[in-house]
């Protein structure tokens, strides 16, 4: 999140551009967090939508992470690097960490609950990076 993500030109659009539309890095920040989160939110539902048993929509949902991580422009997680860069809990910034970090958790839980095994709570709480208590 750095200055390599958040001032990192677009192509095509300058620095100048982008905070006449952003009040500051912040506030572009939440922006794209908010997109990937809704990006994120959106895939795993297409998945979902497709009716695959249990265990292949946990397969499906876990291929397409595994390929967005080795997707040659994939730089490290935003939601990683958002957290590491705005450590406190009460900053906007953090809290949309918090909150797509809990949805995944949830969402992941549920998942491996329908695919039956493992304690579905262990299995999501492995396969995610929780909030803190």
């Amino acid at each position: 999140m750095r200055a390599e993500a958040s001032s990192r030109p677009v192509p095509q659009v300058t620095r100048a551009t982008l905070y006449r539309h952003f009040k500051g890095k912040e506030e572009l920040i939440l922006s794209y967090l908010r997109q990937a989160d809704h990006g994120i939110r959106g895939q795993v539902a297409a998945v979902r939508a497709q009716g695959l048993p249990a265990a292949d929509t946990v397969r499906a949902v876990s291929r397409w992470i595994t390929d967005g991580i080795r997707s040659p422009g994939f730089r490290g997680c935003a939601f990683l690097k958002a957290a590491a860069e705005y450590p406190d809990p009460a900053h906007p910034v953090h809290q949309a960490v918090l909150a797509h970090r809990q949805w995944f958790l949830e969402t992941a839980t549920e998942l491996l609950g329908d695919a039956g095994g493992t304690p579905a709570d262990a299995a999501g709480r492995h396969s995610s990076v929780p909030p803190p208590a």
